[in-house]
């Protein structure tokens, strides 16, 4: 199992082999991927997110599409299509990301029963979709 998630880690951008590489090594965790135990100790691990490296891959895809197509001249619907498409995947990976946050961090504040941390944790999100 170890010998597949390296040769499987060697595929990865150094950042995100790295941040695997200790969530790998700590094996303890929720389901979702998070280490709920570390996130209440002082020291907190974030959710490994790996998981979605693929369709950060498709988005990465269906934009270099879009470059081609520019370069090609193509028909400007076509292309608008293609860059809808790209939108679609960003907007599936920060669901994905979202999600996991929910389930694992805010899970984790809660938990902690720090409210504090929890405010914390709530307040970051208010600030992400709630422009100031």
């Amino acid at each position: 199992m170890l010998e597949k998630e390296s040769a499987r880690l060697t595929k990865l951008p150094k950042r995100a082999t790295a941040a695997r590489a200790r969530v790998v090594k700590d094996k303890g965790g929720c389901a979702e991927g998070c280490m709920l135990e570390s996130m209440i100790a002082s020291n907190p691990v974030h959710p490994d997110h790996s998981r979605n490296l693929n369709r950060i891959r498709r988005a990465q895809g269906q934009l270099d599409g879009v470059a081609s197509m520019i370069i090609d001249r193509r028909y400007c619907p076509e292309i608008l299509q293609q860059i809808r498409a790209a939108g679609a995947a960003v907007k599936a990976l920060e669901a994905a990301v979202l999600e996991l946050h929910f389930r694992g961090c805010i899970r984790g504040a809660a938990a902690s029963k720090n409210p504090r941390e929890l405010d914390q944790k709530l307040e970051e999100m208010l600030k992400l979709f709630i422009r100031d």
